[in-house]
């Protein structure tokens, strides 16, 4: 479990403790863990998948950056994120 944090210009659009994490990666999709590695990874818009104890949730998610901080903590800067209704 680690902290998500996602902002964008508008202010906060998540925040939480979560189990994982999937993100439309510039260079591909990919996942993140808790005791992930840290690590720096562009965005591309798409759908990005947060799995948590309370419910799993969907946003869409233009440009921008991910980061994986030493301490296993995860800041998502984009332009902007939107709930996906199923």
């Amino acid at each position: 479990m680690f902290k998500l944090s996602i902002i964008t210009p508008a202010g906060q659009a998540f925040e939480g403790h979560v189990d994982s994490l999937a993100a439309p990666g510039l260079e591909g999709g990919f996942e993140v863990y808790g005791g992930h590695t840290p690590m720096v990874a562009a965005l591309k818009p798409g759908k990005f998948m947060i799995r948590a104890a309370a419910g799993n949730s969907t946003l869409a998610i233009s440009d921008g950056i991910l980061e994986v901080s030493p301490d296993h903590n995860v800041l998502v800067l984009t332009d902007s994120a939107a709930p996906v209704l199923s």
